[in-house]
């Protein structure tokens, strides 16, 4: 599979609040570390952060975009913005980078930058 589909792959997925779709994306071994901190380690762990993640999307409108920016090795590197409700009601634009190190087709490594910004509703 190239980069491209991964790629395409994880928006369909992310975009689909699928959380089957999302898992089969990783491998079993998978570390995320979300704007310099680690957050899971291994498959469960991420799991129960995404079924976190896709309860509150699930509250709104809510959709994202990924684009594949560079590939070196076993290496993808991306960007990704998203538009969702926020626990204080209010709707956000987010923005990221994220970096996914790659081991047999699956994620072993994502490293994920964001930032969500409020959208003026004026």
């Amino acid at each position: 599979m190239t980069a491209e589909e991964i790629v395409k792959q994880a928006e369909v997925a992310y975009d689909a609040l699928d959380l089957d779709r999302i898992l089969l994306l990783f491998d079993t071994q998978i570390t995320v570390y979300w704007n310099g901190e680690k957050i899971s380690e291994g498959l469960e762990e991420l799991r129960e952060w995404t079924e976190r993640w896709i309860q509150r999307a699930k509250r709104g409108d809510h959709w994202v975009r990924k684009t594949l920016r560079a590939v070196s090795g076993d290496t993808i590197a991306g960007e990704w913005e998203d538009y969702a409700l926020g626990d204080d009601g209010k709707y956000y634009h987010g923005y990221g980078g994220e970096f996914w190190r790659m081991h047999g087709g699956r994620l072993l490594e994502w490293k994920a930058y964001y930032h969500k910004y409020p959208i003026d509703e004026g």
